[in-house]
């Protein structure tokens, strides 16, 4: 009975927990411009202990924008009380001193407020304001730094409290050379000449250093500016970082509608098309565009390039077009990589290596082990060029100098890398050569590490072909039933495991990536379980199987690194 006595009791109590939610109302209701309802919301939240200064703090901010001084003063001063150290409540109420006529009493307050905050841009800006100087001057230019994000902060902090000229003035003492305080000032201009200055300037400054709007302030900003393109662009930038995809694609639309060439656009809604639509077709026409419309941008291409491979492009067509592009491609490491793999499953290794000896890379996010992989990759190949020619000398050598990675290539080995592939192929080399004892150290190397079957997600997991030359090896040291049932096991998992739905992940290693484009975990643990089954099926001397699992893989992704490598050990008679 308590339960429903309580309910019963607390039915018709239209109190809320707290003033969070007239808070927010108020806030909501002041970007609409009914100040009026906002007044009422804010004074509803000034109950709440959570909301307080808030509270009071916006409230001073509306009685300020509508000229009362002396009740923005009273209410800065309660908000103070429950928050000392509101930057922008002591700017205003600086403001409101100095409209009061008691601008020797706010300059006496904000020398003392500057004693506890030094570097507090409202104040510098409100000093500035109160007794324009030099020294005034460049002391607000000392502190903001003149960054973007300052001049945005004290252009939205003074329109708020109705100071339009102020903040008019403020921006162009800063004349911050970035893109969004651009745009505040032409937003503010009446000058329809000067506006379209600005904002062509701001685009200009925009590919120099990036800055995205991230505040209601700028987007409101942004929505004043609806003739222009770029505002359009960086507005949809907006809406889709808050998942509003519509209202982003809109802007987008509405971009391309007043300037068909906006490469970002279209690149853009190729993004979209193929991350929230997964609508291939059109992603790729739209991204296929955007390096069409700027062939220098590296980033466009390797964006392109990266939904080809996610599509199953064949090899020499992704190569075709990296290869033309060779300059544009080796300004970014990711892209280099590509352009590694790529030579690398098409057989031209000379090229691979050149740009492996003398480039120096550069680690970045999410890139982990994909420059070394390339370097292992291709000494691998190139010694199993040399194998196929009974070079088996010069194929150790190669080898050897794979146990090494050379300072340029910016990443170190793994501990507890195992090299299962490069000590059993130097234990091929030396058994070829006649030296039996050098081949039965190498193949015991061969040996090393774990024997568990896994899903491999991350880049420092032991790879699947270890395990692989892990068993050949085991068969070359007599070990032929256990290296029998390694194999098995192989087909086994792959069986058992083809169906699971891997899940996201966001360990060190695995999260977070800076490719925008998204990847089905689904298809690459699909592309996993094949290679295990090839391998597998190889293991146990059934190479038909083993390339009818390869094909099947191959058809998933053409340029799969490790399939290409088992492949040309095969063609090299490695296994015969």
């Amino acid at each position: 009975m308590c339960p429903g006595r309580a309910t019963s009791r607390h039915r018709l109590n239209k109190n809320p927990r707290d003033g969070e939610a007239s808070m927010l109302l108020g806030c909501a209701l002041e970007r609409q411009g009914d100040e009026a309802g906002a007044w009422d919301c804010y004074y509803k939240a000034s109950w709440s202990g959570n909301c307080r200064d808030a509270a009071w703090w916006a409230l001073a901010r509306l009685a300020m924008k509508r000229g009362d001084t002396a009740d923005a003063l009273e209410k800065v001063n309660t908000s103070l009380q429950f928050n000392a150290s509101n930057h922008l409540a002591m700017g205003l109420k600086a403001l409101a001193l100095a409209n009061s006529g008691r601008a020797k009493e706010a300059q006496a307050y904000i020398v003392v407020c500057l004693e506890q905050y030094p570097l507090s841009y409202p104040l510098h800006c409100a000093r500035w304001m109160i007794a324009p100087g030099d020294e005034s001057r460049a002391s607000l230019l000392r502190v903001t730094g003149r960054r973007g994000i300052n001049g945005s902060l004290l252009a939205g902090w003074l329109l708020s409290i109705g100071q339009k000229q102020a903040a008019k003035e403020v921006l162009e003492v800063l004349d911050c050379q970035e893109a969004l305080p651009m745009l505040w000032r032409a937003s503010l201009s009446d000058d329809a000449n000067k506006r379209q200055r600005l904002i062509a300037e701001a685009e200009c400054c925009h590919a120099r250093k990036v800055r995205f709007p991230n505040t209601l302030d700028e987007v409101q900003m942004l929505q004043t500016l609806s003739d222009s393109a770029f505002a359009r662009y960086l507005l949809g930038c907006f809406w889709y970082s808050k998942r509003r995809y519509e209202e982003a694609v809109s802007c987008w639309r509405e971009t391309l509608e007043k300037s068909p060439d906006y490469a970002p656009a279209h690149r853009l809604l190729g993004v979209y098309a193929w991350n929230k639509q997964q609508d291939a077709a059109q992603a790729l026409a739209y991204l296929q565009r955007a390096v069409e419309l700027e062939p220098e941008n590296a980033r466009f291409l390797f964006e392109l390039d990266f939904l080809k491979k996610s599509l199953g492009t064949p090899v020499n067509e992704r190569l075709e077009t990296l290869a033309a592009r060779k300059a544009v491609v080796l300004k970014r490491d990711d892209l280099t990589a590509e352009l590694l793999s790529l030579w690398n499953a098409a057989g031209h290794y000379a090229d691979a290596a050149t740009i492996l000896g003398t480039r120096v890379f550069h680690p970045w996010e999410g890139g982990e082990g994909k420059v070394t992989g390339q370097y292992l990759l291709n000494q691998l190949h190139r010694a199993l060029q040399l194998i196929e020619r009974k070079a088996f000398t010069q194929a150790a050598r190669c080898l050897n100098e794979a146990l090494r990675y050379p300072d340029n290539l910016g990443e170190g080995r793994l501990p507890g890398q195992t090299d299962n592939d490069i000590w059993y192929l130097l234990g091929y080399c030396a058994e070829q050569a006649g030296d039996a004892h050098r081949a039965a150290e190498y193949y015991q190397l061969a040996l090393q590490g774990g024997s568990t079957l896994d899903a491999g997600r991350y880049y420092n997991d032991q790879p699947a072909d270890y395990l692989f030359w892990q068993g050949i090896a085991l068969r070359k040291s007599g070990n032929s039933t256990q290296a029998e049932q390694h194999f098995q096991n192989f087909i086994a998992w792959a069986r058992q495991h083809r169906d699971d739905v891997p899940q996201a992940d966001f360990f060190a290693v695995s999260l977070p990536d800076l490719v925008v484009l998204d990847v089905s975990a689904q298809r690459q643990h699909q592309q996993h379980c094949l290679f295990i089954e090839a391998l597998g099926h190889l293991g146990l001397g059934n190479v038909s199987a083993s390339q009818q699992a390869m094909q099947r893989l191959l058809q998933l992704n053409p340029a799969h690194d490790k399939a290409h490598l088992i492949r040309h050990a095969l063609q090299s008679g490695m296994f015969s």
